[in-house]
C-alpha cells in the first residue's frame, strides 16, 4: 500500500484580526438609530415641500442628515466601512433620483453629491472614533501590578 502524500487543508476556526481588533458583530441599537434616521431622511426627501422641516440652509441640512446616517450605519456595522460608504452614497443618489417622480420636487446632481459627502464624512468620523475610544479605555483602566513591577514597592501595604 503506497504512502499517502496528499496535502490537506485544515481551516482554522477563527481568524486573527490584529492586536487592536474590534467586535465584529452588528450593533442592534445603532441599527435602530440608523433606521430611524433613514426613515426621517426618506420622509424629508420625498414629502411635499410644505411638510418638510427647515432647520437651516439646504446644503447644511442635507450634509448634516447624511453625516448622522453615515455615522449611525458605521457604528451599526463597525467592520464594514467600505460597504457602508457605498450604501449611504447609493441611498443618497437613489432618493435624489426618486424626487424626479414626485411633482413639486426637483432633483439635482449637486444635491446628491452634498448628501454623499455628508455620509462619507459621517463614516469617517465614526471609524476614527474607534481609535480615540480605544485610547480612552486604555488610559482609564486600572493598572495591574505584578511581582516584577518596580512600582509595586511604592504602593502602601505592599509586601
Amino acid at each position: 500500500m503506497p504512502a499517502q502524500t496528499s496535502l490537506t487543508f485544515r481551516p482554522t476556526h477563527h481568524t486573527y484580526n490584529g492586536i487592536e481588533r474590534r467586535a465584529g458583530r452588528p450593533s442592534v441599537p445603532a441599527m435602530g438609530m440608523a433606521l430611524a434616521v433613514l426613515a426621517a431622511i426618506v420622509f424629508a426627501t420625498l414629502c411635499p415641500p410644505a411638510l418638510r422641516p427647515h432647520l437651516g440652509g439646504a446644503d447644511q441640512e442635507r450634509f448634516g442628515a447624511y453625516f448622522i446616517l453615515g455615522a449611525c450605519m458605521a457604528f451599526s456595522f463597525p467592520r464594514r466601512a467600505n460597504l457602508v460608504v457605498f450604501a449611504v452614497a447609493g441611498i443618497a443618489y437613489a432618493l435624489e433620483a426618486g424626487q424626479l417622480l414626485i411633482p413639486g420636487r426637483d432633483a439635482a446632481f449637486s444635491d446628491a453629491c452634498v448628501k454623499a459627502m455628508g455620509g462619507l464624512w459621517g463614516v469617517f468620523a465614526a471609524q476614527t472614533s474607534y481609535g480615540a475610544l480605544r485610547r480612552v479605555r486604555r488610559i482609564s483602566r486600572p493598572r495591574r501590578f505584578n511581582r516584577f513591577s518596580s512600582t509595586r514597592a511604592l504602593m502602601p501595604g505592599a509586601r
